[in-house]
């Protein structure tokens, strides 16, 4: 039996693109999340491509890029590559440029670069060549309407259960329930809600769990009543329907969010988590792209939205930096609020004409037009005998 959601990945047998040199070992030995090697082997793979079409000092066309080959100006030669491709968004380049940066920083601190090479010196071309703000881009916000999704599941009637197909759809109902309340109470990565087990998250009870988030770091995930009763609901049927939900001595734990289908039992992908979330947006006509990750931004600018420390809001995110958390959400809400300011404190332009008015003299009128034939009169009333 298969469940409704179901995602296959066509295995691709095709040769591997080429790589710079020592870009393997930068990959396996300097990044800890996958994610993050897969995203920085695909930049390092469009950097061998900049360096053999553009034969970069002397790389050939079809070879290897040597390290002891780049120069001070391979940012800037890599970002008028990337520029001339068309077919790259500003997002991409700026995680393609970014890779490329770390990648030299690891050659140079383990002396793989040639002598006369200048990290420092590469780094300030590329922000004489950006100061424009070619690398800029406005964050992807997500759709007004996301919270619907919540009631989307929460509205399904939950199966009897008479049938196996029925009890299977009871499990997909209330997992995907429960799914995406811990998006929206947490706002957390979707890696960091499918690495969740059963024991971590007490039962349901919980209301804190700690994770290993973006570049290892350790930080906790916060879960509201409607997320634990959620959780709790999931997985006491999961035991009614005879599955044990709590870790057998020696075992790493059971996984809170587990296939009902092909693959029973065993831990969501975030390719699932997606399917979950997308399939709902579309189904209400949300906007195209909706996934796990338009929860966190949209939960992070609602709390915004309602006042919370942007400090206090780092923290709830993860973020390394704070700045990283004011450039992503303090700019919207500064326009809310100042658009809210001036409706509240701004006066209308009829009052302010109204007021304006008061002191104006009774007597002063609007010029009138001077009649054709007649001369104007001066302010005593004379006839003006200046032409």
């Amino acid at each position: 039996m298969t469940e409704t959601l179901l995602t296959t990945r066509a295995i691709d047998s095709s040769p591997k693109p080429p790589l710079p040199e020592f870009a393997d070992e930068f990959l396996s030995k300097a990044l800890k999340s996958p994610r993050t090697r897969e995203n920085y082997h695909w930049a390092l793979v469009a950097l061998q491509r900049c360096a053999n079409e553009t034969r970069y000092h002397g790389t050939p066309r079809a070879g290897m890029m040597a390290v002891r080959a780049i120069k001070d100006d391979v940012l800037v030669a890599f970002l008028d590559w990337l520029l001339g491709q068309k077919h790259y968004s500003a997002a991409t380049m700026a995680l393609y440029i970014a890779a490329a940066k770390r990648y030299l920083g690891w050659l140079y601190a383990r002396g793989k670069l040639d002598p006369s090479f200048r990290l420092d010196a590469a780094r300030q071309k590329l922000s004489e060549e950006t100061r424009g703000g070619v690398l800029r881009y406005a964050p992807r916000r997500p759709d007004p309407n996301l919270a619907s999704i919540l009631s989307f599941y929460d509205g399904i009637p939950l199966p009897s259960g008479k049938t196996a197909a029925e009890r299977q759809a009871r499990l997909v109902l209330l997992r995907n329930r429960a799914i995406v309340h811990t998006l929206y109470s947490s706002a957390g990565r979707a890696s960091e809600v499918t690495q969740l087990n059963c024991q971590a998250v007490d039962q349901g009870y919980s209301t804190t769990v700690e994770v290993t988030g973006k570049g290892g770091k350790r930080r906790m995930l916060i879960f509201t009543q409607e997320a634990q009763q959620a959780i709790r609901q999931y997985l006491t049927e999961r035991e009614r329907q005879g599955e044990r939900v709590t870790a057998r001595p020696g075992s790493k734990g059971v996984p809170l969010f587990v296939s009902h289908g092909r693959g029973r039992h065993q831990r969501l992908s975030r390719t699932t988590l997606w399917r979950v979330v997308a399939e709902a947006a579309r189904a209400l006509g949300l906007k195209s792209g909706s996934g796990p990750h338009a929860f966190r931004h949209f939960r992070a600018q609602s709390l915004r939205d309602e006042g919370m420390d942007l400090g206090l809001l780092q923290a709830l995110l993860g973020h390394a930096s704070i700045e990283t958390t004011r450039r992503i959400y303090a700019p919207q809400t500064d326009v809310r609020q100042l658009v809210d300011a001036l409706a509240t404190y701004g006066v209308s332009a009829g009052e302010a004409a109204h007021r304006a008015g008061r002191i104006v003299p009774a007597r002063a009128r609007a010029p009138r037009p001077a009649r054709t034939g007649r001369k104007p009169r001066s302010a005593t009333g004379k006839t003006s005998s200046a032409d």
